[in-house]
């Protein structure tokens, strides 16, 4: 890889990162509210991801980074470089649809992972145990956190995603994301003096996107750069803000090339 350039606050020209908030298309169910989607491989969706891939190219991304862990990233371009060249037949997931036609649409040489998911050593309790320790120890609070979720989940199913195409579902719902946010800090409330369960739940959750962020900060090889960041938009509002307040990057929402 070539030397990074040197990211600073007070740099006059810096890099630009787009944000694009996406969906799971392969509907993997891991959110705690998903989106029950169709088939994107079915003629009709085809169509409308060409026409979302073409409209993302506009952005001119020199890179594009996905919602990918840095360890899967060998596999990760073993495949992209077989799709190059033919020999591999893309998946319904996002990365494959998107980011794999993009970047080799603008002749890039690589797709970069930059999740971070390890849970082991850094969440000290599992979800089953803390929804149980709630329910049992703070009733009222594990029945406000439940009604939350279904609120956001309704907002979510009241729009009709059958009925709309892939470009009016892409973009990153900032004030949505900020409704979810204060969901956190609800979360964080779970516990006592002495067992933090909701705070250390939510500090994986801070941790994973700015490990992301990080991650993207070392792609940066030039102040020309400008990466394509695409995630579940669950993630979109954190990282905007870790971004814009990072004074290190132009931050754009991919959401105007989309309009």
């Amino acid at each position: 890889m070539s030397e990074r350039w040197d990211l600073k606050a007070d740099n006059q020209q810096k890099p630009t990162v787009i944000l694009l908030g996406v969906f799971h298309m392969a509907n993997p169910g891991l959110d705690a509210v998903n989106i029950e989607f169709d088939d994107v491989l079915a003629p009709k969706r085809q169509e409308e991801i060409r026409e979302c891939v073409n409209l993302l190219k506009l952005a001119y991304p020199t890179k594009v980074a996905v919602e990918c862990v840095l360890e899967n990233e060998d596999q990760l371009n073993e495949e992209y470089l077989e799709y190059r060249s033919g020999e591999f037949e893309l998946g319904r997931n996002e990365i494959h649809q998107l980011a794999f036609r993009i970047a080799a649409e603008l002749n890039h040489d690589s797709i970069y992972a930059v999740d971070w998911m390890k849970v082991e050593g850094y969440v000290p309790y599992t979800q089953e145990y803390v929804e149980h320790w709630t329910k049992e120890n703070q009733p009222n609070l594990y029945d406000l956190l439940e009604k939350e979720v279904q609120k956001l989940a309704t907002r979510l199913h009241e729009t009709d995603v059958q009925a709309s195409t892939i470009r009016e579902i892409l973009g990153s719902d900032l004030e949505d994301g900020k409704r979810t946010h204060q969901l956190y800090f609800q979360q964080a409330r779970i516990g006592n003096e002495y067992e933090h369960l909701g705070i250390d739940t939510v500090m994986w959750w801070y941790r994973r996107n700015m490990t992301i962020f990080a991650n993207v900060t070392r792609l940066v090889t030039s102040p020309e750069d400008r990466v394509l960041l695409m995630f579940g938009n669950g993630h979109s509002y954190l990282l905007n803000q870790f971004f814009q307040e990072s004074g290190l990057f132009n931050v754009e929402l991919a959401d105007k090339y989309l309009k």
